[in-house]
């Protein structure tokens, strides 16, 4: 049996075209699809962009070190060295194509930063993205993927970074966390995760905003238990005693990556003193 086209009557005789009858339901079950896979779809593709910039702008960083690599990707254009302000010719891979089902479209409108692309799913003002991610080009077989690559990037310059403390763990579902600063509660979709995580824990990490859904990013890390208020006061006090925003929190990013890993090295060592 031939394949039916979207814009074929439909088979079951309705005199409607297939795409505004029976082939609804396929596109409901194609994006359930994408839902249950989204995870692991975020944490390809995010690895697969930050591979991309960091062949094109070669920075000086640990390669183990996921959450510093994060930090530089998502950084302002203030906080990156001179010589990567400039704008680039966007670099072209051959393989690893995104997409699931080229027949799958999405609605542009439903997208965070929607505005800013084409109908084609090109950025039109790239000043809402990183230095970084702006010669970035990810490999893309038709217009639905041209706009989950520039969703990405778009999502990964808005992304956020902050200690988190776990409110609920579901096991083999996921795990709602709350930003320590920014009072924002998050519900994360991320079964392997929630497998390392038990209530009333904090971690830092960045958190990425994509498709309507929130996204812990590999590389976050834990906070031990003591020493958080020092962690918080220490934030609280380099801010002038005011509650982060989430522009702060975004440009003093790397401070805070430092700052949490201070904390955490610091409580190791009183611990292995007193053992």
């Amino acid at each position: 049996m031939s394949k039916v086209g979207r814009n074929d009557p439909c088979p079951c005789g309705s005199g409607k075209k297939y795409k505004k009858c029976h082939g609804l339901n396929a596109k409901a079950t194609a994006l359930s699809e994408v839902a249950k896979i989204g995870p692991l779809w975020v944490k390809q593709i995010v690895a697969r962009t930050l591979e991309i910039a960091m062949i094109e702008h070669k920075p000086e960083l640990d390669s183990s070190d996921r959450l510093a690599q994060l930090n530089w990707l998502c950084a302002t254009e203030e906080a990156l060295p001179q010589e990567t302000r400039e704008d680039h010719e966007p670099i072209e891979l051959e393989e690893q194509v995104l997409g699931v089902d080229s027949e799958m479209e999405l609605d542009a409108a439903s997208l965070e930063g929607a505005h800013n692309m084409t109908e084609g799913g090109d950025l039109k003002d790239l000043s809402s993205i990183t230095p970084a991610l702006r010669g970035v080009d990810l490999p893309t077989s038709n217009r639905r993927d041209r706009k989950l690559s520039s969703q990405i990037k778009l999502s990964l310059s808005q992304s956020i970074f902050e200690p988190f403390v776990i409110l609920e763990v579901l096991r083999g579902s996921g795990f709602k966390v709350q930003g320590c600063f920014s009072g924002k509660v998050y519900q994360i979709n991320q079964a392997d995760d929630a497998a390392h995580l038990e209530p009333m824990e904090w971690i830092y990490g960045r958190l990425i905003i994509f498709g309507r859904r929130a996204y812990l990013l590999e590389g976050w890390e834990k906070i031990p238990f003591k020493r958080r208020k020092a962690l918080k006061g220490k934030v609280l006090e380099r801010s002038e005693d005011e509650s982060p925003t989430l522009s702060w929190l975004h440009e003093h990013s790397e401070w805070l990556l430092e700052t949490c890993r201070e904390q955490s090295q610091w409580v190791s060592q009183v611990e292995e003193i007193t053992l």
